[in-house]
């Protein structure tokens, strides 16, 4: 079981010397990887569009601390400078945002940067206010993330990359430097049908989110065939949930918000015991974030999940999980 750590990429609440402190920490404790969010804009009144809330708020403040969020890339070159061993990745990289070449190029240069540590998380997003703030058409957005993904590809691989498609088209070009990983691995982002068909085509791991474990474990028969669809063997592609946790052993605050179901509420034991179901179901990766934003609080957690979730149920250091024990 391998296992990761939501970055709290809030610029103004978590001051940089404290995001090096958790990720130093989060290294050392043996954590599989860091994984960071993606938001470019945020809506300043109260927008009902968001698919993993209960009310559908999005539930942050612009003006607050939290709604100033570092742009991901930028936070994982900077991990990638302080840190030597743990993965660095998205969790996820909206990519219709980005040009799918500048995209390539910067995933990329975080690999070459990180000496192969990179996992590149990538979902087509939810929020139709952002897609119309950077002026991408929000129902094009399945098509143009699966034309994204095979432009990224095509530069990573080919000497002289050319690429004729309905958004993109390139010929003539050099493309360096590609990534150290062969292949630099794609993680998709989603709980969905269409986000599972995707990562069955294209991806290293499918990363579930804001879901139930049975409820994965429900889709985990119909992927598989989707990956063999594909060509390829289901062995190739991991399977991963992420979730919200509470530890309710270390007394602190779980916030105003109530808990949802898919959420992780209990004592280190429940957890562990809630991984190993997981294990048991066929997820293969779990990926942590908190209801807490504060930075001791969080190293709180974590060292606790260091202490006895990792020894309980096992966790190798990785970049492409299809390299690891």
């Amino acid at each position: 079981m391998h296992i990761a750590l939501a970055v709290n990429h809030a610029g103004q609440q978590v001051p940089i010397d404290d995001l090096a402190r958790f990720a130093r920490r989060a290294e050392a404790l043996g954590f599989d990887a860091l994984l960071s969010g993606d938001h470019i804009v945020l809506p300043l009144e109260d927008q009902y569009d968001h698919p993993y809330s209960p009310d559908g708020r999005f539930g942050i403040d612009t003006h607050q601390p939290q709604g100033h969020l570092i742009e991901s890339m930028t936070i994982l070159g900077y991990l990638a400078g302080i840190t030597d061993r743990i993965a660095l990745g998205t969790s996820v990289m909206v990519l219709p945002y980005r040009n799918p070449v500048i995209a390539a190029k910067c995933w990329a240069s975080l690999d070459v940067m990180s000496k192969g540590r990179a996992i590149c998380g990538l979902g087509v997003g939810w929020s139709r206010w952002a897609f119309e703030a950077i002026g991408i058409p929000f129902e094009d957005r399945g098509a143009v993330t699966d034309e994204a993904i095979e432009v990224m590809r095509t530069l990573w691989s080919q000497a002289a990359p050319a690429f004729n498609g309905r958004f993109t088209t390139f010929d003539g070009i050099g493309f360096l430097p590609k990534p150290i990983q062969d292949p630099l691995p794609i993680w998709i982002g989603g709980q969905s049908r269409a986000a599972a068909r995707r990562a069955a085509r294209y991806a290293q791991c499918w990363h579930a989110t804001r879901a139930t474990p049975e409820q994965i474990a429900a889709l985990i028969p119909e992927f598989r065939e989707q990956v063999r669809a594909a060509g390829r063997e289901p062995g190739e592609v991991m399977i991963s949930l992420k979730r919200r946790l509470h530890l309710t052993d270390l007394g602190l605050d779980p916030g105003p918000d109530p808990f949802l179901p898919e959420e992780v509420v209990g004592t280190i034991d429940d957890v562990i015991a809630d991984a190993r179901r997981c294990r048991e179901l066929g997820i293969e990766q779990l990926t942590y974030d908190f209801r807490t934003f504060e930075p001791d609080e969080q190293i709180a957690v974590i060292e606790r999940l260091g202490e006895y979730l990792i020894p309980a149920v096992g966790s190798t250091s990785f970049a492409n999980p299809r390299t690891s024990a």
